[in-house]
């Protein structure tokens, strides 16, 4: 057998021995590198003091950002997958209809999915399809559940397609109100995933819906986390911490400018090109002789 550690150390087992190592200097090193196909635009939003480091803030006015394209964001919306969005969030407007983020909800833009909250304040998530009638899913959070005060509050949203269920968390707690659910659309398009305003209005379709919102580590998986790995997250631990293979993309906001940086990794091509050298490689003379 013949493993590589995290420092790119190999090692070569004969019937469970040690019998070969080597440091590896070459140009493949670490196999991912941080996946900038998922990067996006800030559109005004303003860095502030987050829950880790630094945070966006959205003024309610005119500031939004979005980020990857909307054939990246398709699993929110049609069912095809588990996900999990967690984020730390505060000072969100409530009252009247906001977007905090989503996929689109217009039929112009094929429907999508939005989250964000209804007139009486509480959140309101639902999934639509190309007809923006609901497929798949609808929740209406239990009243008090928003991130209204001036403290940062940690949620996580996660559709579970094995059990067929959509649950919220605040601070590692599941609202005791659940989603309920329908038959997702698979035709369904939506738009780049979007903060701060109506994802739809970004191309020039429906009411823009901006909303005041600060937000920090975002993280975004094509799998249901458990209830363990949403509480380390809501504890202050960052997305990256968790080292879950499912992560599709993390927006920890610690950049400035208008470009927003997805910090998870993708597996890097090392087919071709190679170029270095292997440093301190020996082999014992018995080590593959069987």
């Amino acid at each position: 057998a013949v493993t590589r550690d995290s420092s790119n150390g190999w090692t070569i087992y004969q019937n469970g021995v040690s019998q070969a190592t080597a440091t590896d200097s070459t140009s493949l090193g670490s196999n991912s590198v941080r996946d900038s196909s998922l990067d996006g635009t800030n559109n005004g939003a303003t860095s502030v003091t987050g829950k880790i480091n630094n945070a966006l803030s959205f003024d309610g006015s005119n500031d939004y950002t979005t980020v990857g394209s909307a054939s990246d964001w398709k699993f929110l919306h049609d069912g095809s997958t588990s996900w999990t969005i967690t984020a730390h969030m505060k000072n969100v407007e409530s009252g009247g209809d906001k977007h905090y983020f989503g996929t689109g909800e217009d039929p112009s833009t094929g429907g999508g999915l939005k989250l964000g909250s209804n007139t009486a304040g509480n959140f309101r998530i639902y999934t639509l399809d190309s007809s923006a009638n609901i497929a798949g899913i609808s929740y209406s959070s239990s009243s008090n559940f928003n991130p209204t005060d001036n403290t940062w509050r940690h949620y996580s949203f996660v559709y579970d397609k094995d059990a067929g269920t959509f649950k919220v968390y605040k601070d590692g707690v599941a609202d005791t109100t659940t989603g309920s659910m329908s038959a997702f659309s698979s035709a369904t398009n939506g738009v780049p995933l979007t903060f701060g305003k109506n994802p739809s209005s970004v191309s020039g379709s429906g009411n823009t819906y901006h909303t005041e919102l600060d937000i920090d580590e975002v993280g975004i998986f094509n799998s249901a986390l458990t209830v363990a790995q949403i509480q380390s997250l809501s504890g202050g631990n960052t997305v990256s911490s968790l080292n879950d293979n499912s992560l599709v993309a993390y927006y920890n906001f610690e950049q400035t400018g208008t470009t927003l940086e997805n910090q998870s990794t993708s597996q890097a091509d090392y087919t071709t090109n190679l170029s270095g050298s292997l440093d301190e490689f020996f082999v014992n003379s018995d080590a593959l002789t069987q």
